[in-house]
């Protein structure tokens, strides 16, 4: 269920694509992939949201909200780094 949840929140994908992306997350290393894409989508959401300046700082408290953007998207951005790393166990620890 959690699954459908996320594949839904990518947009314009037709039934076949969103199949594949729920196949993808259940196998294991295809979900990594497919959560990287979400997190450099949400990226791009908030750098569009902070392209619209304007609407920003009509607000009372648009610092507020342009200070919680700017957090998020370094956040999600970290995540996505933090994913995309691959470490390597040594499983001879006879070295020692």
């Amino acid at each position: 269920m959690k699954v459908n949840r996320l594949v839904k929140k990518f947009k314009h994908l037709d039934p076949s694509e969103e199949r594949a992306y729920a196949v993808s997350l259940v196998n294991g290393k295809e979900a990594l992939e497919i959560v990287g894409n979400y997190l450099l989508m949400e990226v791009d959401k908030i750098e569009h949201t902070l392209e619209d300046t304007e609407s920003l700082y009509e607000r009372s408290n648009g610092h507020l909200l342009v200070a919680t953007l700017l957090a998020r998207r370094q956040c999600l951005a970290k995540l996505h780094i933090l994913l995309k790393e691959q470490i390597t166990l040594d499983d001879d620890q006879s070295k020692e």
